[in-house]
């Protein structure tokens, strides 16, 4: 299920996606893609233990790597002019991408899109959605299940309306019949 050739490094910023792909049994569909996850030790603290206990083992343990922060690299973080609403585990992310020239995984949508203005490339869950598809870890109709239940999940801290769009697209896309 897990494959051996890692194509793309990419450094996640925060912790609800992964916490969503748990919740959506789809942690094991995430790591069988070809990616590498770079995160702070900062957002992997930030992780429930279920989660950090699991990733700490093969195959998941194999994929994702730990960064500590070095001392300047935290005091870097404070230097930042990121807007306020960005958490130190979010810096955490964007410092890691800039110094590693990595785009950057988030869930949430502020902190996919900040990172594009700044030159670094971002994606979120409807790019992790889309590779699943790609590379056959799930069928479509799966990815349009889990993208409503997601939505539904994740409602309280997601702008629907500014999603819309791109649901819609990734429904027409996946021959969801869209009411």
């Amino acid at each position: 299920m897990f494959t051996k050739t890692i194509r793309v490094k990419i450094v996640l910023a925060d912790a609800c996606l992964l916490t969503d792909f748990h919740e959506l049994d789809l942690i094991d569909g995430l790591f069988g893609l070809d990616l590498q996850l770079i995160i702070s030790a900062e957002l992997f603290a930030d992780l429930p233990t279920v989660l950090q206990s699991s990733f700490s083992i093969p195959p998941y343990s194999l994929k994702l790597q730990v960064i500590e922060l070095e001392e300047n690299g935290s005091a870097a973080l404070y230097q930042c002019a990121l807007p306020v609403q960005f958490s130190h585990t979010d810096k955490a992310g964007f410092h890691l991408a800039r110094s590693q020239e990595l785009p950057i995984l988030s869930s949430d949508p502020c902190t996919w899109r900040y990172p594009k203005v700044h030159g670094i490339n971002s994606c979120g869950f409807f790019w992790i959605l889309d590779q699943l598809v790609n590379a056959g870890l799930i069928e479509k109709s799966t990815a349009c299940e889990k993208l409503q239940c997601w939505l539904a999940m994740a409602a309280f801290r997601l702008d629907l309306a500014d999603l819309g769009k791109e649901v819609q697209e990734r429904l027409k896309k996946w021959d969801y019949p869209i009411e």
